[in-house]
């Protein structure tokens, strides 16, 4: 990036403050910060700013109360918002009047944040020939681009919409830009995963709850429903509801009302759903994991993401725009061999896998042309032209990924690059840590 663009960076939190500042000045541009918003707003009533990020929770003034002053002031300066709480209220009120430019949630992703300062900036990193960059999905491959204009299509109607796609493909990315392009795009965007919570404390999350409901239940609660209304609700990996709670969405879609837990009173909600898995819903009916009138609600409109390994030369595409966005300061360029292995893999995690690499190449490779020894030992663990990992189905009829290529000493040694953290591990990988336990029980490594 070029020029003389100047960034405000304003948070009560130093450490944010330090991790921001050393992220952007990647990017060329001249950062201040301040760490009290009552000396930013002196200082911006003397002071030209192309770009303001402020964080919203701050002792003395929200930061949606900040910009709005600043708006005021400054009428060409863009906004980010940062925020690590669901202030979904104050935030769709600043996008509707124009307060903001942008929301970006804390913990944010780098990559995500570079992008965003460069849209606002106007200064965006240039891409590929063939290639289109939409809603954060960068692809050169005619069948993604068939997916774009698709989901141009969902956007405008106003239905149910299922996104089926494999562990890493964008399923999160697609709903949001099913919801960027929709006319509730002023509205809040609201995604949760389905599988991370128990069947109570689901319930608790999609309807809320009253006081004393039940137990640890101190106060009333808005559930996401009333959180999402006006916007979007993105519901991932929907086949893991149980049965018993399938039903009460059943009816709630039909009856387009809701009942908090412990409530004696119903609630109308007005949100567009989008839901997913990584589970197609007609195999999930057919094991009896899922109800068969919840899957004509849920799948009207339907859009499937295509595995990385479709998708011709999006891998070397996009590993080398992930490089470029993490370490803007470098040239990067691949090596014959590092393109040709990035070629030949299957990336089992898709492009969730391949911006992990990413990021460990980014960190570690010495050079700006990156060679193959750069690229992690788990992927060096297996030759070109090999399957990296292949599908299977397991006991419980749940879809996933066994690491039949890779033996014990690469795992052991791709455990111990990550301190014998599973988490991390898996992540690497782009699997489930269950997966990744299951491998290791059979390679005896437990």
């Amino acid at each position: 990036m070029t020029g003389t663009k100047k960034l405000l960076l304003v948070d009560d939190d130093a450490g944010v403050l330090g991790a921001l500042r050393r992220k952007l000045r990647a990017l060329e541009v001249s950062v201040s910060v301040e760490s009290d918003v009552l000396k930013a707003l002196r200082r911006c009533q003397s002071e030209q700013f192309d770009l303001i990020i402020s964080d919203q929770r701050m002792p003395q003034m929200e930061g949606t109360e900040f910009l709005r002053e600043i708006r005021n002031l400054q009428r060409g300066t863009r906004c980010i918002l940062l925020s690590g709480y669901c202030d979904f209220d104050a935030v769709t009120l600043a996008f509707n009047e124009g307060t903001i430019d942008q929301f970006i949630a804390k913990p944010w992703d780098d990559a995500q944040l570079l992008q965003s300062v460069r849209q606002l900036l106007g200064e965006a990193v240039p891409l590929a020939a063939g290639s289109q960059l939409f809603h954060q999905m960068l692809s050169a491959a005619p069948v993604m681009h068939q997916c774009f204009e698709q989901i141009r299509r969902i956007a405008s109607a106003n239905a149910p919409v299922f996104i089926y796609g494999e562990t890493g493909t964008g399923k999160e990315l697609a709903a949001t830009a099913i919801h960027a392009e929709s006319f509730r795009h002023g509205g809040p965007f609201i995604a949760v995963n389905c599988a991370n919570f128990s069947e109570q404390l689901m319930e608790s999350e999609l309807f809320g709850h009253k006081k004393g409901a039940f137990t640890h239940a101190v106060s009333d609660r808005k559930g996401l429903l009333a959180e999402a209304d006006g916007g979007t609700l993105f519901l991932d990996e929907v086949t893991t509801l149980p049965l018993e709670l399938q039903a009460r969405l059943l009816r709630v879609l039909q009856e387009r009302e809701y009942r908090p837990v412990g409530d004696n009173n119903v609630y109308s909600f007005d949100v567009q759903l989008v839901s997913a898995s990584s589970t197609r819903l007609s195999d999930a009916v057919a094991q009896g994991l899922f109800r068969a009138d919840l899957q004509y609600r849920l799948e009207v409109l339907p859009l499937e993401l295509p595995p990385l390994q479709a998708r011709g030369d999006d891998a070397v595409l996009l590993f080398e725009y992930f490089l470029q966005q993490l370490e803007p300061t470098r040239k990067w360029r691949l090596a014959g061999d590092t393109a040709r292995y990035l070629r030949n893999h299957s990336f089992p995690g898709n492009v969730r896998q391949l911006y992990n690499i990413a990021q460990y190449t980014a960190a570690m490779a010495q050079q700006a042309q990156v060679t193959p020894q750069d690229l992690p030992t788990h992927l060096m663990a297996v030759r070109p032209g090999q399957p990296q990992m292949a599908r299977e189905a397991v006991d419980d009829g749940k879809p996933e990924w066994v690491l039949d290529e890779l033996g014990g000493p690469q795992l052991l040694a791709l455990l111990a690059e990550h301190n014998d953290n599973r988490t991390a591990t898996a992540a690497t990988l782009g699997v489930s840590r269950m997966t990744l336990w299951r491998r290791m029980t059979a390679l005896d490594l437990i």
